[in-house]
């Protein structure tokens, strides 16, 4: 049984408010079918925390991995033609985000254009979006106490921010070996986004993770401390590819006036 947020209701929405990525919302017949039911096998196969065990760990995201080892048709590469996907329903995107997170439509736009590809803002909230539903625990916090999720959001937003500036900026002298080197591997994985767009990504991410969700990059880092592990990435990008389709969809129900 996968685990679910504490939705919280907000007058003219539908739905219990924001998204719940968990198995209701993937559940049912009609178009796409087939991924929907993948990401549900997915979700499926991560056990929830024991009490006491504020959150997943690398060996619980294993479990999934497993999964998808056994049944690899479930197994998805995050690609451009489903990032594609996402940003055919941009405005929609922006204008949840405004709605639940209470963040301005101009700050969206303005966060989603500081790269020369536009595509990396919206797909890293939706990433973060997935992250804290999926998994809603911070060790700050009791088992059971829901997240500031507009809180949240602005963490993400300003992480994304002060990672993009750090590596946009040149280095000087002063910088450390280990600074350069990062803005170097930065570049070059902003070269290659539109044929490898998960390096990129990931990086954001993992800058997020390490600064505001702590608890969760403890459990869930690579032996090297530098990356996530693989069975993490794999899971979330597996869920968003295969689920890209009826969260455009789900997505109107969680608006006002739609």
């Amino acid at each position: 049984m996968a685990l679910g947020n504490h939705p919280s209701q907000i007058d003219g929405i539908t739905n219990y408010g924001r998204l719940k990525f968990n198995t209701d919302l993937f559940k049912g017949e009609g178009p796409y079918e087939l991924e929907r039911r993948s990401v549900v096998t997915l979700l499926n196969s991560v056990p929830i925390p024991s009490q006491g065990n504020f959150l997943f760990t690398d060996h619980q995201f294993s479990v999934a991995l497993e999964v998808l080892r056994k049944r690899p048709s479930i197994r998805s590469i995050l690609s451009m033609p489903k990032i594609g996907k996402l940003m055919d329903n941009i405005d929609r995107w922006y204008q949840y985000w405004n709605t639940h997170a209470k963040i301005d439509l101009e700050i969206l736009h303005h966060e989603g254009k500081l790269l020369r590809f536009p595509f990396v803002f919206p797909l890293f909230l939706l990433y973060v979006e997935m992250i804290i539903s999926i998994i809603p625990f911070k060790k700050e916090l009791p088992l059971g106490v829901e997240l500031d999720y507009p809180q949240e959001m602005r963490n993400a937003i300003n992480s994304y921010h002060k990672f993009n500036i750090l590596m946009q900026t040149p280095p000087d002298n002063e910088e450390s070996q280990s600074c350069i080197e990062n803005q170097i591997l930065f570049k070059e994985r902003l070269f290659r986004s539109k044929t490898r767009p998960c390096a990129i990504l990931w990086t954001f991410i993992e800058f997020w993770i390490k600064s505001h969700y702590t608890g969760f990059w403890s459990e869930v880092k690579e032996y090297s401390g530098f990356h996530a592990c693989h069975a993490v990435k794999i899971f979330f990008n597996s869920i968003f590819t295969n689920g890209i389709e009826t969260l455009n969809e789900k997505l109107r129900d969680h608006l006002p006036h739609e």
